[in-house]
């Protein structure tokens, strides 16, 4: 026996302190003694606080004077005397784990756990172990915040632990609060949905709501019906502050009408859609109010311009630009001086000041034009929208031609003149942000994304000095979508995630919506489809019944199923999303053409019949970018190659020449020419000429490729492609195409037969494209080998 196994008897009794403990449960994990003379002392533990508990107890006689002790204060059995502590919990886990634990089912209902019947239950999620399937109230909160939790029974615990429940130990940890614990021991248990809606509790427990989204969805993929999962799903929706995506999955609960879980449900499910639909009548309240006070110079309520003081303040000025008399500018003082005392400013009051100084008259004619633009009843584009602008530059109504060109959302196209504007505005920290977005957008147009980035940046520091929310989450909208076109996914979901909480505190509704859109495509790029679909589920729930929404809802899931290989859900998604009729769009053609891929000889023609037709109509739409026309041929092209390789080569062929020029300013050129190398590159794969496939890939990533020792990859999807040139500098390679678990999981091995053909090479350089690069573990450490960088 070494010196820590001494230790044994006083780590089960409590006897050593934290620090002793901890390292003691170290050595134990490691050491086959302790382990066989574990359960023997904690059953000795056992039986001593029993015989304590039975034993009479000894009055002795009271001594002349002698004070009578007081009577103890009642203590729980989970805490008397401390006979079996922190550490005999620990002990007693670790006896589960190392028991043979008999599979947990449903219908063992009758396996109750102690604490099963009390007259609350300690969490607000539902665990799925039968002792615990009857409704009870959630539990009364604690000082510190969190819901009364029971103390471990270690007796109970120990019971559990001889019947072989490790699922019931791990139940005991959960609602105790012990979520690690409890993680623990279910990862040890066999995969099902009961197991994965308590570790999606556990990391719930652990403020993780996005590991619970993937367990639950683990869960729901084989019991798409439980309601436990979807009561457990609500709530991690709720902590992402997704309100009606998790109102739907509480309401799922309450259409499985179990007693008492399905009126709790209803409950909640009411209250979180009455929070966010607080959040929209607000937005449209306050968005009717200055419509009105700037078409009609109705007053705005003070209620709603202490809201969202910033949202106010653009009607404000709406209003100063549209007022057609002095009297209607001047009517405008008071909402000014409100807006002034909350920025502990004058400018408001200022600009007031400025315009009913003004020759109405002359400013008048001005003032109706930019006063039907703002109303919806004239439109102006092109020439005329020209020659509004420089009638402004000749009245010298220098605040009107800033307010125009901010109307007409032609900030890129006058970027210096709308810099001399701001500076010239008297507040100029309020019009910061529009010009630090109209520069982003200027620079990429011409391709400058580094110069975009920055400006974005630094108008949105100028922006959060000012205190300018609703200006300020405009910008993080901005840069979050430029950092998702930049697959910068992380940066990308930290700024709209942020973006959102400010959205939700000034009842932003339109900007949400926006920015759930961008939630979307940052997750999805990083690869975290349960909480894309989460976001996509909050999106449709703003507008259930618009048919386009949920076209557009259905395509996306499509996508995510695609890129996760599950063909016959993606056909679903994609039955469901054309049972709306609408206008074509980039997504769906992405979509169609990886699924006929993917579904391959069983697609029936008239479905190629009608995916071609979508991008006839596509063609005509004509707000589509140059890089964007290019992106639907390629679009076609990827999908004619399947079927006619001689006209699906040639097209897209042409893609690439016509990107070829527009691809370092326009991303969208950019996209057409990389994936339809990509497409020409498997394409040759699956033709066995290997060489014509190296040629493309190194065109592809403007990278010359060498001409022997080489190691090619390229894939996605379902597909990959290895490549190799010898010593010599001969070729051969292989083609897959029925991979069943995506790349970004999963990379297979280079065939044996390829790397034999290596063999001979001191040193091997890799090509890939960028899924595949820099993977690690691709070749055997023993061989000297290195990516090429794109």
């Amino acid at each position: 026996m070494t010196p820590a196994c001494e230790q044994l008897a006083a780590f089960v009794d409590a006897e050593l302190t934290p620090e002793e403990a901890r390292a003691f449960s170290l050595h134990l994990a490691d050491c086959a003694q302790c382990q066989a003379e574990l359960e023997d002392q904690v059953q000795a533990s056992l039986a001593v606080q029993a015989a304590a508990e039975a034993r009479p107890l000894e009055r002795p006689q009271s001594l002349p004077g002698a004070r009578s002790e007081p009577r103890p204060r009642f203590r729980p059995a989970w805490d008397r005397g401390r006979v079996v502590g922190f550490a005999a919990a620990t002990a007693a886990v670790v006896l589960a784990v190392l028991a043979v634990v008999r599979p947990w089912r449903a219908s063992d209902a009758g396996r109750q756990l102690p604490f099963a019947l009390a007259s609350a239950r300690p969490l607000e999620g539902r665990p799925s172990h039968p002792g615990l399937q009857d409704h009870r109230a959630p539990g009364t909160m604690r000082s510190g915040g969190a819901t009364a939790s029971p103390e471990l029974d270690l007796r109970a615990l120990a019971e559990l632990e001889a019947r072989g429940d490790l699922h019931g130990v791990a139940t005991a940890y959960l609602v105790s609060g012990d979520f690690e614990r409890a993680e623990r021991l279910l990862e040890k248990l066999p995969a099902s949905p009961a197991v994965q809606g308590d570790l999606a509790l556990a990391a719930l427990g652990l403020g993780q709501p996005e590991r619970a989204l993937r367990r639950l969805e683990a869960g729901l993929q084989t019991a798409p019906d439980d309601p436990r999962l979807h009561w457990n799903r609500g709530l991690a929706l709720q902590a992402l502050s997704l309100e009606l995506a998790a109102a739907a999955e509480f309401q799922r609960v309450v259409e499985a009408k179990e007693p008492g879980w399905s009126a709790e449900a209803a409950s909640r499910a009411d209250g979180l859609r009455k929070g966010a639909l607080a959040r929209r009548d607000s937005w449209q309240a306050m968005n009717a109010a200055g419509m009105a006070l700037a078409l009609e110079g109705t007053p705005y309520p003070a209620t709603l311009a202490r809201r969202n003081p910033d949202l106010a303040r653009l009607y404000l000025y709406h209003a100063l630009r549209a007022a057609p008399s002095v009297e209607r500018v001047q009517a405008l003082l008071p909402l000014a001086t409100l807006l002034d005392n909350v920025t502990r400013t004058k400018t408001a009051t200022a600009y007031v000041t400025r315009v009913a100084a003004a020759d109405f008259t002359r400013r008048g004619p001005l003032a109706a034009t930019y006063h039907a633009v703002l109303g919806g009843t004239q439109t102006l584009e092109g020439a005329e929208a020209d020659a509004y602008l420089a009638k402004l530059r000749r009245s010298n109504e220098r605040d009107l031609l800033l307010g125009a060109v901010l109307l007409l959302r032609q900030e890129d196209r006058h970027v210096d003149e709308l810099t001399a504007l701001v500076r010239q505005s008297g507040e100029p920290a309020w019009y910061d942000a529009p010009l630090a977005r109209g520069r982003a957008q200027a620079a990429q147009a011409r391709g400058d994304l580094e110069t975009a980035e920055q400006s974005l940046k630094t108008g949105l520091a100028s922006c959060r000095s000012a205190g300018f929310e609703y200006r300020c989450v405009d910008l993080q909208r901005h840069l979050a979508a430029l950092y998702n076109r930049l697959d910068r996914r992380k940066e990308a979901e930290g700024l709209a995630r942020s973006a959102l909480e400010e959205a939700f505190r000034t009842d932003s509704w339109f900007q949400e919506e926006v920015l759930l859109s961008d939630l979307v495509t940052s997750a999805r790029l990083s690869h975290a489809p349960a909480l894309a679909r989460a976001y996509l589920d909050e999106y449709v729930q703003h507008a259930p019944e618009d048919c386009a929404r949920r076209s557009e809802y259905h395509h996306a899931r499509a996508l995510l199923a695609v890129e996760d290989l599950d063909a016959k859900e993606a056909r679903r998604e994609v039955e469901a999303a054309i049972a709306c009729p609408t206008a074509p769009t980039l997504v769906e053609l992405a979509v169609a053409g990886d699924l006929l891929r993917l579904e391959g000889g069983t697609v029936p023609g008239r479905e190629l019949d009608r995916v071609r037709e979508r991008i006839r109509v596509l063609r005509e739409d004509p707000s589509l970018s140059a890089g964007e026309r290019l992106l639907v041929d390629h679009l076609e092209g990827r999908i004619l190659i399947e079927r006619d390789r001689e006209a699906g080569q040639r097209l897209l062929r042409g893609v690439i020449t016509g990107s070829a020029l527009k691809r370092s300013s326009d991303i969208e050129a950019r996209k057409a020419w990389s994936h339809s190398h990509h497409v020409l590159v498997m394409d040759a794969g699956r033709a066995k000429e290997w060489d014509a496939a190296v040629a493309l890939l190194a065109e592809e990533l403007d990278r010359p490729a060498p001409t022997s020792c080489l190691l090619a990859l390229a894939g996605q999807d379902e597909r990959l492609l290895f490549v190799v040139r010898d010593a010599t500098g001969a070729a051969d390679g292989v083609y897959l195409n029925a991979l069943k678990r995506p790349l970004r999981e999963h990379v297979p091995e280079v065939p044996e037969a390829l790397l034999e053909r290596l063999t001979r090479c001191g040193m091997v350089r890799v090509l890939a494209e960028p899924i595949l690069q820099g993977r690690p573990g691709l070749l055997s450490p023993h061989r000297a080998w290195s990516y090429l960088t794109p």
